[in-house]
């Protein structure tokens, strides 16, 4: 007996009696064609949860997983109308409707991947940004540092001692025009408690940035500078302590502004010079 497609559907669907079965599971076991017929159709209306049982994929997120029930939920309500044409097209319908909800599902969890990604990468992106700043403000704040020591372990004692007065004026009105330029506070401080005179105010340059010098004088001991370097979004760093060229030093970074104290001082004098400034900034 040959048997049609929409026999072979009935039988797929358990719609033959059980005569009609019998003889059907008879033809099964003599007729490869029959059953190689049968295996197909059988595939074709394997649901897709166990369908993806025979083959396993990666696990998706439960909201996706419920997204994809549905859609197989609706389609099979679907299936009951489309039965009754009993036809190859209707086959092919649902062959496509399976192929659909496949090809739904990569696209879904491709996109969920790529936002994952690029979440992941604009996070990488951030947080290499940030870690990369902090080495450069690190290593311009000990750049400048060995600048200003180099050039203040030139002056002696005779470099500033020939200044007559203090020309206090002159470096109010360079420390307000640089203000003005730089939006920085610049003062000038007084370290007279400590036996400095202040000598002189000096515009100077690092790295394209303006730096200020101030100078301050005392009978046996090399000058003192005090220097100001204004620069914009630099984060700030705490008091450090270190001997240059028989000097101490003593820098730090606060509002945006680079201090260094350059002194033949020992190291609790330099410290006492540091909390004197800060207190006045």
């Amino acid at each position: 007996m040959k048997y049609t497609e929409v026999d072979i559907l009935n039988y797929v669907d358990g719609k033959l009696n059980d005569s009609q079965t019998a003889e059907f599971l008879a033809a099964l076991r003599t007729d490869s064609e029959l059953a190689s017929m049968v295996a197909a159709m059988q595939a074709s209306q394997l649901p897709i949860r166990q369908a993806y049982q025979q083959s396993p994929y990666p696990p998706v997120p439960e909201a996706l997983r419920a997204r994809i029930e549905n859609l197989v939920a609706d389609e099979n309500d679907d299936q009951t109308d489309r039965r009754s044409l009993k036809s190859k097209t209707g086959m092919g319908i649902k062959t496509g409707l399976g192929f659909a909800a496949c090809l739904f599902l990569g696209v879904c969890i491709g996109a969920l991947f790529s936002k994952v990604y690029w979440q992941t990468s604009n996070t990488n992106s951030n947080e290499s940004v940030a870690q990369s700043t902090m080495p450069s403000v690190q290593s311009t704040h000990d750049r400048l540092v060995k600048r200003v020591a180099d050039y203040q372990s030139l002056y002696v004692e005779k470099t500033v001692a020939s200044i007559n007065g203090t020309h206090v004026d002159d470096a109010q009105k360079l420390l307000e025009a640089i203000s003005l330029r730089t939006g920085a506070q610049l003062p000038l401080m007084d370290f007279s408690s400590y036996g400095y005179k202040f000598a002189r105010a000096q515009e100077l340059g690092f790295e394209g940035q303006t730096l200020v010098q101030l100078v301050y004088k005392k009978p046996g001991a090399a000058p003192l500078a005090l220097c100001y370097m204004p620069t914009e979004n630099t984060p700030s760093k705490p008091l450090q302590v270190l001997q240059q060229n028989q000097l101490y030093t003593a820098s730090w970074i606060a509002n945006n502004q680079h201090h260094i104290l350059v002194a033949d001082e020992d190291n609790a004098t330099l410290q006492e010079l540091y909390e004197h400034t800060i207190r006045k900034l």
